[in-house]
This record gives structure tokens, C-alpha cells and sequence, in this order.
């Protein structure tokens, strides 16, 4: 059994309050910095004792990914939209990772219990997520002689993309935080390697795997854009673009690879949705790569010119121009963020 650890002090710094999450490789829990004013954290913590029955190269294995984790996520961390890494440190035979503590809910919480999202906030979302990833897909760092060019998330999902609700220019509109990069591989010759398995192997979240991904095939970025198709997809519609009969590995899979995605119906879709997104939004979906937007760049200008295009054309031409944006060509740097909505984009 997991360990109680709901109080415990670790690092005679970080007060343990509540469990508020948990995955393949431990628990998350709400902590108060007792060395900063109480300030409230999230530490992250590897579950050493529950896994020595699995044998001991494969506790090594994840103690290695969890250590290359906290060294890409720290890097990561630096950029607004991916959550910040504050400290890390062992316990006993618990390694721990110590995060800034969000407040509000994951995306996937937020679709259980609405539904299908107004499409102005679903873009502006799926927008952030393309700022996040374009900044990770495009990273470049030097790490004890290794190089880090590059970082594809690999397990894009709802539950891994956070959802606060912030005052921004005196209106209340959410932010977006990318989550878990413990799953991450970098795209250099010399990596950091998280989440790879000798001999191969598929490690992610099946329902929002690309189909390169399932098969076990060398990533890029376009494996993100997929993962993030398939999340907008469900973010517009309230509902997955495949419909299976179990829910089942085996099922995604070959979803994944060989079914075609569901047409989203204008007559059974839960809101308008316009065409120029859904073209956007199935284009993510393809099978093959090369007919993909090619970088989250490309998708995020795809996915604004679309909605600014649908505003334009639902307003006398008198008040398009207030909408349009000027210098709407995608910036040419990686270190240039991507534009995201305007004001109008922004939900009430």
C-alpha cells in the first residue's frame, strides 16, 4: 500500500497538507512552505517503497526518469505557460519535486463538468497550450555536457493542462499551465531521455496518443499537435473523436491508427462550432504526419486567423477592424511568444 504521508515534513521545510493528485509514479499534495511565509506549493512525490516488489532495475529506471524529469522541468518552468519548478530534494527513499500551487481545476475536470466550452474560450486555451509546447518543442539548454534540443510533452491530455482563473486587465479569464513533463523526450542526438523503455515501447495515455506514438515510432512535435487536436476536439464538442465499443488499449490504438475521426455534425454538435476551426481542428487528426500543421506555430496562427475570419464575418465591416489584429504573420523567433486573443476572445 501507498504510504500516508498526509503531515509529514520533508526537507524540514515542506508541511504535507492534502493528497490533490496521483499517477504512475506517486502522489501530488497541497504543502506549505514553512521557510517562506507558508507559502502554499504542490510537491510531487516518487514512491520508492511500493515499486522495490517490481525489481530493483525498474525502481532505478523510474528514480532516473523522476531526476531527468525535475532537470527539464525546472528549465521548462521558466516560461509562463509551464507549471514553475521551485526546489526537489530525497526524503528517506523519497524523491520529491516541489511545484508553484495552482488554483483552479484541470482542464478535464472543467469538461466533466460543463461540457462542451464556448468555442472563444476553447481557441484561447488550445492558444496557451500552443504558446507552452511551441516554447518546449523549440528549447535549447546545455545540461552537465548534455544538450537539450527540443521537448516533446508526449502525454497532452486534458488532466495535464491546468485551468486558473486570474484577473487580467480588470477582467476575469483563464490562464493556462502545462502539467507533467515526466513522460517528456528531448529531440537531441544527446539527451535527457525521460519515459523511454529499453527496447521500445509505448508510454503515454492511449485515448490522446498519436498513432506514431501507439506504434512505438520515433516523435516529433507533430505527435503533440495530434495530442492537442484530439483535446480541442473534446474541449468544442464535449465528446472524444472516436467512438469505441470498450475502452480498452487495444481500442485506442486501433482507433488511433486505422479508424477516421468523427465529423463534427453542425445539426448534433452541442454549440455552433465554425467550419474554418473544425478544418483546423480535423487537420490535427490526420494519420500522417506530413498533413498536420507542422509546428505549434503553424497551429496557432491557423487557429486564430480561423476565428478572427468567423468574428469578422459576424460583424457589420464597420466594426471588423477592431477585432483583426495587425501583424497577424507568426513570429519568426522561438523566443517571440505566439499572440494570443484579443480582448474579445477573452470569456466573460
Amino acid at each position: 500500500m501507498v504510504p500516508d504521508l498526509t503531515n509529514r515534513l520533508l526537507g524540514g521545510r515542506y508541511q504535507l497538507i492534502q493528497e490533490i493528485g496521483g499517477g504512475g509514479m506517486g502522489s501530488v499534495f497541497r504543502a506549505l512552505d514553512l521557510h517562506n511565509n507558508g507559502q502554499e506549493v504542490a510537491v510531487k512525490i516518487l514512491y520508492a517503497p511500493t515499486l522495490l516488489s517490481r525489481g530493483n532495475a525498474q525502481l532505478d529506471d523510474l528514480r532516473r526518469r523522476f531526476a531527468e524529469e525535475i532537470r527539464v522541468s525546472t528549465l521548462l518552468g521558466q516560461h509562463p505557460r509551464i507549471v514553475k519548478v521551485l526546489d526537489h530534494g530525497q526524503e528517506g527513499e523519497h524523491a520529491y519535486l516541489v511545484m508553484e500551487y495552482l488554483k483552479g481545476q484541470d482542464l478535464g475536470k472543467l469538461i466533466r463538468e460543463k461540457g462542451a466550452l464556448p468555442v472563444r474560450q476553447a481557441i484561447r486555451l488550445a492558444l496557451q497550450a500552443c504558446e507552452g509546447l511551441h516554447f518546449a518543442h523549440t528549447f535549447r539548454a546545455n545540461v552537465e555536457g548534455r544538450e537539450i534540443r527540443g521537448v516533446i510533452h508526449r502525454d497532452i491530455k486534458p488532466s495535464n493542462l491546468f485551468v486558473e482563473r486570474v484577473f487580467q486587465d480588470g477582467q476575469l479569464t483563464s490562464q493556462l499551465k502545462i502539467l507533467d513533463f515526466g513522460v517528456a523526450k528531448t529531440l537531441a542526438d544527446h539527451t535527457l531521455s525521460l519515459g523511454t523503455q529499453k527496447g521500445g515501447g509505448f508510454i503515454g495515455t492511449a485515448r490522446y496518443a498519436s498513432p506514431e506514438q501507439v506504434r512505438g515510432k520515433s516523435l516529433d512535435a507533430r505527435s503533440d499537435i495530434y495530442s492537442l487536436g484530439v483535446v480541442l476536439y473534446e474541449m468544442l464538442t464535449g465528446s472524444m473523436p472516436f467512438r469505441l465499443e470498450t475502452d480498452s488499449l487495444h481500442s485506442w490504438i486501433h482507433a488511433h491508427c486505422y479508424e477516421n475521426p468523427l465529423e463534427i455534425n453542425p445539426e448534433t454538435a452541442p454549440q455552433p462550432i465554425p467550419p474554418a476551426i473544425v478544418a483546423v481542428v480535423m487537420d490535427c487528426l490526420k494519420k500522417n504526419p506530413d498533413e498536420r500543421p507542422q509546428t505549434m506555430q503553424e497551429l496557432a496562427e491557423r487557429l486564430l486567423q480561423a476565428y478572427e475570419l468567423t468574428v469578422a464575418n459576424q460583424l457589420p465591416p464597420s466594426q471588423a477592424s477592431t477585432v483583426l489584429l495587425p501583424n497577424t504573420k507568426a513570429p519568426s523567433s522561438a523566443s517571440q511568444p505566439l499572440r494570443t486573443p484579443p480582448a474579445q476572445v477573452q470569456e466573460p
